[in-house]
């Protein structure tokens, strides 16, 4: 059985997707959950259960998270290069981006190269 760890930091329990689910069997490597149900192991123990399972692609974190506290935007970086997007006249870069409290790593989000030279 494999678990999973929950991108806010506070939950500090291993979740598992449900055996019944059609989910367990493909283990996705990111994933999002409405809900955690606490089931009564046979030793007594519990184990969390996550409902409602959907697997994510890692690409779409940084786009949906974008100006939530659940991303974290970085230095630009020199790979892909920043891009020019005409219908809003700016230059886009690549940013180091960062996930959750953890900190996970994901694909680099394209932000406007003015707003970080802004914070810079």
């Amino acid at each position: 059985r494999s678990a999973y760890i929950c991108g806010n930091s506070k939950l500090k329990e291993p979740l598992y997707i449900d055996n019944n689910s059609t989910m367990h069997s493909s283990r996705p490597e990111w994933l999002c959950y409405d809900s955690i149900l606490r089931k009564k192991k046979n030793d007594g123990t519990t184990v969390a259960i996550m409902q409602k399972v959907t697997p994510i692609d890692a690409d779409w974190l940084a786009e949906l998270c974008h100006g939530s506290n659940l991303l974290t935007l970085g230095s630009p970086l020199n790979t892909p290069i920043p891009r020019y997007i005409k219908d809003q006249d700016a230059i886009q870069c690549a940013v180091e981006t960062k996930f959750g409290s953890h900190g996970w790593e994901v694909p680099p989000l394209f932000v406007d190269m003015y707003d970080i030279m802004k914070k810079e």
